[in-house]
């Protein structure tokens, strides 16, 4: 879908893009060492995952206070290692 989105220049607007509750034990922990290693919040990282599967993802995270947004903010200047972004592709993987 998202080669798609990107090769006609259509936004793609993911439903629930921090939704990582339901990651197996594999994608926990490599959420948790990704935000070791980056020093950010599982959400920044979940965030930054998003982001970066394509220049057309449009996340639209929730954001009820201050905090939360700078938190959200933040996130766009994380840069994920290869190993990262793979282990959280499996992770996300159906």
């Amino acid at each position: 879908m998202l080669e798609i989105c990107a090769a006609e220049g259509i936004a793609f607007l993911p439903w629930r893009p921090l939704g990582h509750d339901g990651l197996s034990a594999d994608g926990q922990q490599a959420l948790a060492n990704a935000t070791a290693r980056l020093d950010a919040t599982p959400r920044q990282v979940a965030l930054a995952w998003v982001l970066g599967q394509a220049p057309v993802v449009c996340a639209i995270p929730g954001t009820g206070d201050l905090g939360h947004l700078e938190e959200n903010v933040a996130a766009a200047d994380l840069t994920l290692s290869t190993d990262e972004r793979a282990d959280l592709d499996h992770a996300a993987a159906p």
